[in-house]
C-alpha cells in the first residue's frame, strides 16, 4: 500500500484520537481503517479514497526480458 494512503490514515487517526473514533466520524469500519494502515488490506475502496482525498493510480512498467528469461510477453 502507498505511503500516501498510510499517512492520510495516520492524520485522520491523529485528528480523532483513535481508529474507532476516526472510522465513526467518516462512516467507515474502524477495523477496515486499521487493516489498511497496517497493510493487511492491500487496496482501499473508492469511498475511503474519496474521504481521504486520494485516488488509486495503476502504473505499468516495462519488464526487462533478460531478467525474466522470457522472449514472449
Amino acid at each position: 500500500m502507498s505511503t500516501v494512503l498510510k499517512s492520510k490514515i495516520a492524520e485522520l487517526v491523529g485528528q480523532y484520537g483513535s481508529y474507532r473514533a476516526a472510522g465513526k466520524a467518516i462512516g467507515v469500519d474502524h477495523v477496515y481503517l486499521y487493516r489498511l494502515a497496517k497493510g493487511d488490506k492491500k487496496e482501499a475502496g473508492t469511498a475511503i479514497c474519496k474521504v481521504l482525498g486520494v485516488r488509486k493510480v495503476v502504473v505499468y512498467e516495462p519488464i526487462e526480458q533478460a531478467v525474466r528469461g522470457d522472449t514472449h510477453v
